[in-house]
Order: C-alpha cells, then sequence, then structure tokens
C-alpha cells in the first residue's frame, strides 16, 4: 500500500475551540477534522462543551501527550480513522473512542463532532462539506 502523506495543521485558536473557516480548502487532497467547542465553557460555567481528537488513522497514530492533529490532509481513498471524544456538561462527563472506515474524496472536508448518546455516552458522527 502506498504511504500515507500526512500534512499536520496545528490552529491555536483562542480557547481551543476550532475555527473551521480558517481551514483552506484543498482540490487535490481530503480534509480531516476534529471539531471542539471548548470556548462555550469558558463563556459559560455550565455550557456543554465537547471536544475530539483524532487518535490513529490507517494505523498510524497521529496523537501522542504532547501534541494533537486537529487537521490532518489525506489522499484520497477508504481509510480507517480512530478518533476520540469528550463530553461535558456540569457533573456529566463522557469519554470514547469510535472507529470509522470511510471513503474520502478529493476537495471534500470531514468534520468529527462529539456527541453524547444515552446508549453509547460520548460517540463521534462526523459530516462532509
Amino acid at each position: 500500500m502506498r504511504s500515507i502523506q500526512l500534512l499536520v495543521i496545528l490552529f491555536l485558536v483562542s480557547g481551543c475551540a476550532t475555527n473551521l473557516s480558517k481551514i483552506p480548502s484543498n482540490p487535490d487532497k481530503a480534509i480531516v477534522i476534529a471539531y471542539s467547542d471548548s470556548v462555550g465553557q469558558a463563556l459559560v460555567p455550565l455550557a456543554a462543551t465537547t471536544n475530539t481528537r483524532l487518535e490513529i488513522i490507517n494505523g498510524h497514530n497521529v496523537h501522542d501527550a504532547y501534541d494533537s492533529s486537529e487537521v490532518v490532509t489525506l489522499d484520497a481513498g477508504i481509510h480507517q480513522i480512530i478518533v476520540s471524544c469528550q463530553y461535558l456538561q456540569g457533573a456529566i462527563k463522557a469519554r470514547a473512542k469510535t472507529e470509522h472506515k470511510i471513503e474520502l474524496l478529493k476537495g471534500k472536508k470531514y468534520i468529527f463532532k462529539a456527541i453524547l448518546d444515552r446508549t453509547q455516552g460520548c460517540t463521534t458522527r462526523y459530516e462532509v462539506i
């Protein structure tokens, strides 16, 4: 299998929120985004906040204790992506990892978001834009 080309882009945004408008499109690659909205808790103490992190892509760890990837650029094709999530609201705290096997298309952005699910706790879903 052809080696995966990973281009990691770190966005330092106030409060660690993911600013989707600042992530440029790439017509030749698919862009995978871990969306977090940590600003909510700083502004309103009991507001729900979600943190999503890309962990493993095609068996390669893209996260460690010191550096996490919020945005990864990949070649088009089928990829196995493991995403972790954390959902916080007051005393409610849920954490989990979700595995996704999806076909990525050139020029598209895949945005992974944490969701509180009554049966699974915290899970991640993605939308394509």
